[in-house]
């Protein structure tokens, strides 16, 4: 027989309001999966709510087993692997009108965790839907370096799995408010996944160069380990924009730079040339390095009235960093070639507008930015003409 604590703190956790499943609610279906060392119970009540007719709560039930899969006991994988056939029946069950829709993101959602079950089904070593490496070398023989290859490489496509549905995410959500919380709630596991991946794989890393007494053969995990840790970086950057999350989870503190794999051990990119430590830079000092990288990638970005226009707009109705950057490159090298301190002031205007609550003053400084725009002569978005010098 089903608990009656455990069918409320599910129904309550999946109901049909539009807002983030609250933590008590499911902390009590987590906790009693310890409690009772099993998560048969869970599943069972979960599958037998009525809940495939409401996309909110569909939605809220895969955060739900998501989570509980990662913090409940370690049988709440097994579960979820017997319950695999059914998760995949969830992700179907919403019409998919279009991307950043729920049918959408519960669909994405659904083939996430299903990569995530057939992963754990097929590397045993993994116990728990977290991954910990000191668990992990415990359990398995970790010596050959072939299979050490195969679980890195496997984990990397789930990484590359997390990492893109959580963009999903992130371009879905419009300004936050209370409707947009909901959506926002799944990026707490999120979080949560890509940052275990990631400490695994480096740690993992570390391990084979050690045995193996170089990097010889690992220059492509190397590589690709690289190119993931950059993304799991920019999707904390964006994360640590959204209010409502950082409300919710402590976002992981990732060095802006992942870590130099040389012979026989793993080091952190300090400079040579000094031997007094260096004070390691706050996280506001590496999210500002992050975006001063990303705004010099914009370099070559041509300037027009249209380009400005356009970033303007998306910008004002949905604040995004890597569209703030470009439409601030776009602003400061249009003043660099034209100095123009209307446009200067407007442009001030309109960014201090972006952190007011009140709509209407977006809107207005937005009016206002463009009709500068439109009004100003078509020279003043040319590119500046190169000198030449001729010798005398």
């Amino acid at each position: 027989m089903v608990n009656y604590e455990l069918v409320k703190s599910i129904r309550k956790a999946c109901s049909a309001e539009e807002t983030a499943p609250k933590r008590k609610h499911v902390r009590a279906c987590i906790v009693y999966t310890w409690d009772h060392g099993a998560s048969y119970e869970f599943f069972e009540a979960l599958k037998s709510m009525p809940i495939l007719n409401n996309e909110t709560q569909v939605y809220k039930a895969l955060i739900l087993v998501h989570k509980v899969i990662q913090e409940g006991h370690p049988t709440a994988l097994k579960e979820g692997l017997k319950n695999r056939d059914w998760i995949g029946t969830v992700g179907r069950s919403q019409r998919v009108e279009s991307v950043g829709t729920y049918g959408y993101l519960i669909e994405q959602y659904s083939k996430f965790l299903i990569c995530k079950l057939d992963f754990h089904a097929y590397h045993k070593g993994f116990t728990s839907g977290i991954f910990e490496y000191k668990e992990y070398v415990a359990l398995m023989n970790v010596s050959d370096p072939d299979a050490g290859y195969e679980v890195i490489l496997d984990l990397m496509g789930l990484q590359d799995n997390a990492t893109n549905y959580s963009v999903h995410v992130l371009a879905s959500i419009g300004s936050e408010n209370r409707e947009s919380e909901c959506k926002i709630s799944a990026l707490v596991p999120m979080i949560a996944e890509t940052y275990a991946i990631q400490k695994f794989t480096t740690a993992m890393l570390r391990g084979m160069v050690e045995q193996l007494g170089d990097t010889g053969g690992l220059e492509q995990l190397i590589d690709k380990h690289n190119i993931q840790y950059a993304r799991v970086f920019e999707f904390f950057a964006d994360c640590s924009s959204i209010k409502y999350l950082i409300s919710l989870i402590n976002l992981p503190k990732l060095p802006s730079q992942p870590p130099i794999f040389v012979t026989g051990t793993v080091v952190d990119r300090k400079p040579l040339q000094s031997a007094k430590p260096r004070e390691i830079p706050s996280p506001d000092i590496h999210l500002t390095i992050h975006l001063a990288l990303q705004t010099i990638k914009h370099f070559q970005d041509p300037v027009s009235a249209v380009s400005i226009t356009q970033l303007a707009n998306e910008v004002a109705t949905q604040p995004r960093i890597p569209s703030i950057i470009q439409l601030t490159h776009q602003i400061t090298t249009l003043l660099q070639r034209n100095p123009s301190p209307l446009l200067a002031q407007a442009s001030q205007l309109y960014f201090q507008a972006l952190l007011s609550p009140n709509q209407q003053d977006i809107i207005n400084a937005n009016t206002n930015l463009q009709n500068l725009l439109i009004n100003s002569p078509a020279h003043i978005f040319d590119p500046p003409t190169p000198q030449t010098h001729t010798s005398a």
